[in-house]
């Protein structure tokens, strides 16, 4: 019995390394030393009902695993879950993406290398530098500078 005890008080909280992941499932394995989870889910740090950060897990991360009575079987991976009811937002490890509650998003796809800034018809994504501005709404572009160059 105390055999058990000490193994499970020693499996409550395990550093270890992500040894494979499944972005659609958004779950992973770990290596703790000679051992190697489950999938188990991760934990999303920054993760609501408002906002849903897709900042996906890497093979090679170290990584920490809290495990519920020590039964790894039942642990987590390192911040807020996903959910039915606030799902991942990406489904690859290249793809970084932030989600709002009112549709607008922003994401940085690694691959083709673009960002997109996307906000709903009466919003307006705004950029800032010192003086200078560029603002985008659905009806048109407004550009604010010392010197406005179009070609």
């Amino acid at each position: 019995m105390t055999g058990d005890l000490d193994r499970r008080l020693a499996n409550v909280v395990r550093k270890g390394v992500v040894s494979a992941v499944d972005y659609g499932a958004g779950k992973a394995r770990v290596r703790i030393g000679d051992i190697e989870t489950d999938w188990l889910p991760w934990e999303i740090p920054g993760q609501n009902s408002k906002v849903r950060v897709w900042s996906p897990l890497q093979v090679g991360q170290q990584v920490s695993v809290s495990a519920p009575s020590g039964d790894l079987r039942q642990g987590v991976i390192g911040g807020g879950l996903s959910s039915n009811a606030s799902p991942h937002v990406g489904d690859r490890g290249d793809l970084f993406r932030v989600e709002y509650s009112d549709g607008s998003f922003q994401e940085y796809d690694m691959a083709s290398k673009t960002l997109t800034l996307s906000v709903p018809a009466g919003g307006k994504i705004l950029i800032q530098v010192g003086p200078s501005t560029l603002e985008l709404t659905a009806d048109g572009v407004k550009a604010v500078g010392l010197r406005i160059d179009l070609n």
